[in-house]
């Protein structure tokens, strides 16, 4: 379960770390509060199942859901997609500031009276 978690967050997240406690901070607000909710269950109980006295504290069926959901969130993702998003933002952005810096550079000319 957890390698598959961290397996999945590799592929479509990009992220780079050796265990699932890494990938999970440096995934921060990329993913949803209830994933993250998740994630920290999995870790939680991944804490207490390193103590035998309090292993009988963690809930399978809910760690197995909250797996199941986390995994449903990380298969949903498109890295192609995201970067794609990503350009396409990024040459909006560019071409509104080289809108903004031409009607400048003509409003100053108008204004000096070149045009």
């Amino acid at each position: 379960m957890e390698a598959e978690l961290t397996r999945l967050m590799h592929a479509r997240l990009g992220l780079r770390g050796a265990s699932l406690d890494v990938l999970t901070r440096r995934a921060g607000r990329s993913l949803p509060r209830a994933v993250r909710r998740d994630l920290a269950s999995i870790l939680r109980a991944r804490a207490l199942s390193a103590h035998p006295r309090l292993v009988p504290m963690v809930d399978g069926p809910a760690l197995r859901a909250a797996a199941a959901r986390v995994a449903g969130h990380l298969r949903g993702i498109d890295p192609k997609a995201q970067r794609l998003d990503r350009l396409l933002g990024l040459a909006g952005v560019l071409v509104f500031n080289l809108v903004v810096v031409a009607l400048g550079v003509l409003a100053v000319l108008a204004w000096r009276g070149f045009l």
